[in-house]
């Protein structure tokens, strides 16, 4: 275990060292000369971060320049700040108003880059709504529900939607899928174009400029599955919401219960064995326990309070174990880890125990094990106080 502790440390020194906050109300006003990373209902960042962001929040906005990339995810997003690398956003709405040195990966219900956005790399966009009114320098791979396109899309473009409005330019070959295809006076395709409607074939008209269009009806097929470079990034998008999402919910477990966990801690250190007995009682038992209330209706409303008990802790019981594992190392090496250290390296620690869980069979008996010696913990650290009260009466 020491060295595993170690091994966290060494591969992830750029986290340890960057600065942390949280809370309610957050508004970064003083240049900052390394990585920030931001937790709370409202974000907001008024000057310049030599190093990346990374945020997770209700409302986020970064208004300065950021000198590397930004990973952020939240309810509303607008970013207006320059950013010198890439840029990865998960949220609900979000606004792209600036320049972005290198790649933009969206993941959103409604998303709009504006007319003074301009993207040196390429955009990948995976949203409910998109509107595009600024430039790509790069390739463009967007899958949304309505897509309207009023930039300038410099790289191959490959767009699926339900309905398409494209009135922009498009510099490149291109590969539109879509339910409904409408064009608009300026729209401009110097590159060939192979296409797929429900309607069928279109008149591009003016719009191609030596260029031709192809209407492709195996096309259709693709419109009902995402190509497999979607598959990837939606892959990479995924992880990036978890870790985001992850880390905002341990800062939150540890804050919440820092005295507690390492009470469990060291029921892991002392009685590992007990810790999974206890434990497999809990996650087997309950599920027994809480059908035998839905049957007695009686117990019904005990019931659906287990379950909700029960669905919690397993939805959020890698997160409970990576915490307790970090202060099992913090205390079993006579470490004095500060706050975010832990919350850092728990992160760390929740990512592994998310990895080898993904192994088959192997991934759920693992899982079944540290989760069990994890409640066991909790269990025989709630029960103790209680247990010494009895040997004195």
């Amino acid at each position: 275990m020491k060295k595993f502790g170690q091994i966290l440390i060494l591969l992830l020194p750029w986290i340890i060292v960057g600065q942390f906050q949280s809370g309610d109300n957050i508004n970064i006003r003083d240049t900052i000369g390394d990585d920030v990373y931001l937790a709370g209902d409202h974000l907001k960042v008024d000057a310049p971060v030599v190093g990346d962001v990374i945020a997770a929040g209700n409302e986020i906005q970064i208004r300065d320049s950021v000198t590397y990339d930004v990973i952020a995810a939240g309810s509303e997003i607008w970013l207006s700040g320059t950013v010198g690398d890439d840029v990865r956003i998960a949220g609900g709405e979000i606004i792209i108003d600036s320049e972005i040195g290198d790649d933009l990966i969206l993941f959103g219900g409604k998303v709009r880059i504006t007319e003074e956005a301009i993207i040196r790399g390429n955009l990948t966009v995976f949203a409910g709504d998109v509107d595009i009114e600024g430039d790509i320098e790069g390739e463009a791979k967007i899958s949304a529900g309505t897509i309207r396109m009023n930039g300038v899309i410099g790289g191959n473009a490959r767009l699926r939607t339900n309905d398409l409005w494209i009135d922009g330019v498009f510099e490149g070959q291109s590969k539109l899928i879509a339910d409904e295809l409408k064009l608009g006076d300026q729209a401009r395709f110097y590159g060939d174009i192979e296409y797929w409607t429900d309607d069928g074939e279109i008149d591009f008209g003016n719009s191609l400029i030596n260029s031709q269009a192809s209407f492709n009806e195996e096309m259709v097929e693709e419109s009902e599955e995402y190509p497999v470079g979607f598959l990837g990034v939606a892959t990479l998008g995924f992880w990036m919401f978890y870790i985001i999402s992850a880390f905002l919910l341990i800062i939150l477990f540890n804050w919440a219960f820092r005295k507690f966990f390492p009470k469990a801690a060291n029921q892991v250190n002392e009685n590992l064995w007990r810790s999974m007995g206890f434990g497999l009682i809990y996650l087997f038992g309950i599920p027994l326990l809480i059908f035998i209330c839905f049957i007695v209706l009686v117990g019904i409303p005990v019931g659906l309070f287990l379950l909700c008990i029960y669905v919690f802790s397993l939805l959020f019981g890698h997160l409970i174990v990576a915490l307790i594992t970090t202060y099992y190392l913090n205390n079993r090496n006579d470490k004095s880890w500060n706050f975010w250290t832990i919350s850092v390296l728990a992160l760390a620690i929740a990512i592994i125990l998310r990895l080898i869980t993904l192994l088959p069979i192997l991934g759920f008996v693992f899982s079944v094990f540290i989760i069990a010696v994890a409640f066991g913990s909790i269990y025989l650290a709630i029960a103790e106080p209680y247990k010494r009260i009895e040997l004195k009466t």
